[in-house]
C-alpha cells in the first residue's frame, strides 16, 4: 500500500546481535566458543566504537529441533572482551547442564540495553 504520512527515523539501536549455524549439530563448550567468541568481539567492538556501552550480553541456541533457547546475564559497568567471553561460556555450560538432551545447531549473542558511554565508570578506567 501506499501512505501519505512522511516516514520516520528510527531511534537509537537498543540492541545488536549475531547467530551463525555450526558445521554440526554439538553439545561441545569448545566447539561452540569457537564460533561465539568472534561474535562477542566484533559486537562489543562495533558498540564501543560507537560511543555505547550494552546493559546485557545475552547467548542464543537453535536446538537441532530449532527450538529457540536464551540466556542473559547483567553486565558490570566495565568489562573486557575475555571476561564477556566467560560470562557466556558459562551461560552455555549453564544451559547445557538443564538440558542433557540439547544439541545446538545455530548459536549466537546478543548485547542489549544499549546506551551512550559517558565518563569514567569504574576505578579502573581510571588508572
Amino acid at each position: 500500500g501506499e501512505s501519505d504520512q512522511p516516514i520516520k527515523p528510527r531511534g537509537p539501536r537498543k540492541q545488536v546481535s549475531r547467530i551463525v549455524t555450526l558445521k554440526k549439530d554439538t553439545r561441545d563448550v569448545g566447539e561452540v566458543m569457537e564460533r561465539v567468541t568472534p561474535l562477542i568481539n566484533e559486537l562489543k567492538s562495533k558498540i564501543e566504537g560507537s560511543g555505547m556501552r550494552a546493559e546485557t550480553v545475552g547467548l542464543i541456541v537453535v536446538s537441532t529441533e530449532l527450538k529457540l533457547l536464551t540466556r542473559q546475564k547483567t553486565l558490570p559497568t566495565s568489562i573486557s572482551d575475555k571476561e564477556v567471553v566467560e560470562i557466556v561460556r558459562r551461560m552455555l555450560r549453564q544451559l547445557l547442564e538443564e538440558m542433557p538432551e540439547l544439541m545446538i545447531r545455530r548459536v549466537g549473542v546478543r548485547f542489549s540495553g544499549l546506551r551512550t558511554h559517558t565518563g569514567q565508570e569504574s576505578l579502573t578506567s581510571f588508572l
